[in-house]
């Protein structure tokens, strides 16, 4: 024990850490700590440690965003190279130009995540809802479906309506109360929001809806 203890006051005047005097030398952490704890140049050197140590996490953490930035942007390029490529052969497919008619008009675009269309209209909404099943190829299980519900409407008899409307795939999360004591009778069943969580998908569409205009104007 008397030739680790001295061993290991080299290792730690040496700047070592006391989990590297450890794998070096077998000695526990809690013994290493019991030996230096008290002794002020250990105590020094183990707030140089921490400096350092939050330093090069730092270090780390920068490289890694810009490794993650750089990667993001390819992504982000490819995502509307394969817009400009698929709008070229679906342009005649009606399913896929009325779904991005219907984001044009009413869908949210300041999301860079996440697609977002909101309809009172049961109708309106099943559109969109196989647009993004059959055009954009997403799995219903993905689309969520959220309801903005009024003073005096009844939530579970609001998810019946929709659940027909939209079909038993259609997955619901928690609805939002408007605040307010009217209710609102051209809305009875309340406002159905669609979401896919997805930078690439709000990508593709943000670039289709570049094209669309000039697509049909010409």
């Amino acid at each position: 024990m008397h030739k680790d203890r001295q061993k290991a006051v080299e290792l730690r005047g040496a700047g070592k850490s006391y989990r590297k005097i450890h794998a070096e030398l077998g000695v526990p952490v809690s013994t290493l700590s019991k030996w230096f704890s008290k002794e002020e140049w250990s105590r020094n050197l183990r707030q140089k440690l921490v400096r350092e140590g939050e330093l090069n996490r730092r270090i780390r953490m920068r490289e890694l965003n810009e490794i993650r930035g750089t990667r993001l942007v390819r992504l982000y390029e490819r995502a509307r190279e394969e817009a400009h490529q698929e709008f070229r052969y679906l342009r005649y497919d009606p399913l896929f130009i009325a779904g991005l008619v219907l984001y044009y008009a009413d869908g949210e675009r300041t999301s860079k995540s996440a697609l977002r269309l909101s309809s009172s209209d049961a109708e309106k909404a099943l559109l969109y809802f196989h647009f993004l099943k059959k055009a954009c190829g997403i799995p219903a299980e993905k689309i969520r479906a959220s309801l903005f519900i009024y003073p005096g409407q009844d939530d579970q008899s609001n998810k019946r309506f929709w659940g027909f409307a939209l079909g038993p795939t259609v997955r619901f999360t928690k609805s939002t109360l408007v605040p307010g004591t009217h209710s609102a009778q051209k809305l009875r069943y309340g406002i159905c929001t669609l979401t896919v969580s997805s930078s690439y998908l709000k990508t593709k569409m943000l670039e289709w809806l570049k094209i669309l205009p000039k697509e049909l104007m010409k």
